[in-house]
């Protein structure tokens, strides 16, 4: 349903928006805990640290997607607020096109630059077949990921945040079934799980495009609407959404680099920190869906030109979102080493619930500090403040990268996990300080 955010009460708009998205997150970390929970509990402890030494590898391919996606939503928000419509007409059916061949591009890349990569992270003996051979059928699924990401983020540039939900929902419950089908029943292992992930990606992927151009068909597509696709259109979704894959890339990088710093302490310690970075990942997930719903709730406005709710929408996305982080903080430190044990088998290692929960003690109670940073990071994506946004991100990862070794050295694997806080509190100030810079200039002045 599409939905004009600009009118009626913040509070009111903002819950009922992000609420269709906040479930959307909670299957989309269900499709991806899926793989890691299977290749732990049915396949392998060696299994489970193979998806996780694949993850921020899988993240970079998510980043580009996700990253264009919110630079079409940022877009396409702003034209639907302003109410323009032949804008709109053209600009949905390139977003489609170009993420598709740019999808075909990117996989293509990666299948040619995936054994190098891996090279690159260490990864113990006794993982690197299993990881080849997962990550290159990820690597194929690519289109359907690309796709799937831009006709969400399209819909929730015009207001409507239930129909992605609905398709995502549908293709976690698959992702799950197919992986317990092919990785349990059928003893098909690591490969069972990533064609589980591939299948259930092209439902939501066709799914979501077919039900996205029936309603731009009905209501922003009229009679005679003349050529749809305009080139100029990705120019402007790639100067908006470069910010944010850069971003996430960044953050995938940095990710990389400490991935390789902790591979070389072992197979138990890498399925101890896989498991408790995809807590982790939850977490940061959770906060990031209302970030997004902010960016299309700022743009909208801003399009609208009614510069009050913006205000009253940043505060409220704020408080909404370290509510859910103080609650998901405390469940994580009461409960750390059950959550670790969800990953694993009985005989797990002694190594890998150790690790798993180092890592959660650490990094949990700064859970609102990084809550704060994706509030403000989705403030000034809906600003079009991209800049600011990559700056402060790029602070973070250059925290991440410079600190990993040198504190693994110093102070082993502790160390290393303290690096997550440490990113955190550097990336956090600058956002903040971008978001009332930006704010006095794009809203205060009016």
């Amino acid at each position: 349903m599409i939905r004009d955010l600009t009118e009626g009460r913040p509070f009111r708009v903002l819950l009922l928006f992000s609420l269709p998205m906040f479930f959307s997150m909670l299957f989309q970390q269900i499709y991806n805990l899926a793989d890691s929970l299977i290749a732990g509990r049915f396949i392998s402890e060696a299994a489970l640290g193979a998806v996780g030494t694949c993850y921020p590898v899988t993240v970079i391919f998510i980043a580009i997607a996700s990253g264009l996606s919110l630079g079409a939503n940022t877009a396409a928000a702003r034209a639907f607020g302003g109410k323009d419509w032949k804008e709109l007409r053209q600009m949905i059916p390139t977003a489609l096109l170009f993420m598709l061949l740019l999808s075909a591009a990117v996989m293509a890349a990666g299948l040619f630059a995936c054994g190098p990569l891996l090279d690159l992270l260490q990864i113990p003996s006794d993982l690197r077949e299993m990881c080849e051979v997962y990550l290159r059928i990820y690597l194929f699924g690519l289109p359907f990921l690309f796709l799937y990401n831009m006709a969400g983020s399209l819909f929730q540039a015009l207001g409507d945040s239930r129909t992605p939900w609905r398709f995502l929902a549908a293709a976690s419950v698959l992702n799950v079934l197919l992986d317990l089908l092919f990785a349990a029943v059928l003893n098909m292992g690591i490969p069972g799980t990533a064609w589980g992930t591939f299948l259930a990606q092209g439902f939501s992927a066709v799914g979501s495009c077919a039900a996205l151009l029936r309603p731009f068909r009905r209501r922003i597509l009229p009679e005679g609407a003349g050529r749809l696709v305009r080139w100029k259109y990705a120019g402007i979704i790639l100067k908006l959404g470069i910010p944010s894959v850069l971003q996430q890339v960044f953050i995938s990088l940095g990710q990389l680099s400490l991935q390789s710093v902790i591979n070389p302490y072992g197979s138990g310690a890498v399925a101890g920190y896989t498991a408790a970075f995809r807590i982790n990942t939850l977490f940061v997930t959770t906060t990031m869906t209302l970030s997004n719903a902010l960016s299309s709730f700022v743009s909208q406005n801003l399009g609208a030109k009614k510069t009050e709710r913006v205000r009253a929408g940043v505060g409220l996305a704020l408080l909404i979102s370290e509510g859910i982080t103080l609650l998901i903080l405390a469940v994580c430190l009461l409960f750390r080493e059950p959550l670790i044990r969800l990953f694993v088998t009985e005989g797990a290692s002694r190594e890998t619930l150790e690790t798993g929960t180092l890592f959660l003690t650490v990094a949990a109670p700064f859970f609102p500090v990084c809550c704060l940073k994706n509030t403000m990071d989705g403030a000034l994506r809906g600003m079009g403040a991209m800049k600011c946004f990559m700056a402060a991100t790029f602070a973070d990862i250059l925290v991440r990268i410079f600190l990993g070794a040198p504190f693994s050295s110093r102070y082993g694997l502790e160390g290393v996990f303290w690096v997550w806080p440490a990113a955190w509190i550097v990336g956090t100030a600058l956002s903040v300080l971008f978001y009332f810079f930006q704010k006095r200039c794009r809203i205060d002045r009016g």
